[in-house]
């Protein structure tokens, strides 16, 4: 039922969007209800995640973080208040301000130790209950694959061009619509990871 809840949450925003949005405006358009609602996903998990590991005594702080800043990403937070993205190189290679660099430098350094930390202290763990199919570990992993195929999708184009393949204009519009909506799967899928993992303290 978690899943027909997010979905039925994203179908709202689609709703109000195709009522008010610009003539010949797209659902996957930027800031449009297709990335508001994985937005909003995110932050849903987030929530809950804090809720539900409420009574553990070693929270994994890893994870709410990583939960908040996909959904600060989402909202465009990694590029709306610098010159160029906190995530692209071209901050630190660009002619930027010298705070902007700093604050690009701490955040992925930030990223990249949090990724770390969870790593050593749960990717054994995951990988034994992927393969004894625990329901947590294999919704967890659908999250992770979607990631994969949706940033293999976005400016198919580009990534192609300098391998010499041409993909043409419809084909690569197409793919960047598709990934914007199997990236609307990935909240999907870490908010039933929670709860199933955490199902007697989320009853």
């Amino acid at each position: 039922m978690s899943g027909v809840a997010c979905l039925a949450v994203v179908l709202v925003f689609v709703l109000i969007d195709a009522a008010v949005r610009p003539e010949g405006a797209k659902l996957t358009r930027e800031e449009g209800a297709i990335e508001t609602g994985s937005a909003i996903l995110y932050l849903v998990a987030f929530a809950l995640f804090l809720w539900a590991a409420r009574g553990y005594r070693r929270l994994y702080w890893p994870v709410p973080v990583l939960i908040l800043a996909m959904a600060m990403r989402e909202l465009d937070f990694d590029k709306r208040f610098t010159s160029e993205g906190l995530l692209s190189i071209k901050i630190l290679t660009y002619d930027t301000l010298l705070i902007e660099k700093m604050i690009g430098v701490l955040v992925v350094g930030g990223l990249i130790v949090t990724i770390v930390v969870l790593l050593r202290r749960t990717a054994r763990h995951f990988v034994r209950e992927v393969f004894a199919r625990g329901r947590w570990a294999i919704y967890l992993a659908a999250a992770l694959a979607l990631t994969v195929i949706s940033k293999s999708l976005d400016g198919l184009g580009r990534k192609l061009e300098p391998l010499g393949i041409i993909v043409p204009e419809r084909i690569d519009e197409l793919a960047g619509q598709s990934e914007e909506v199997l990236e609307l799967g990935i909240p999907i899928f870490i908010i039933m990871s929670i709860l199933a993992a955490f199902r007697p303290a989320v009853r």
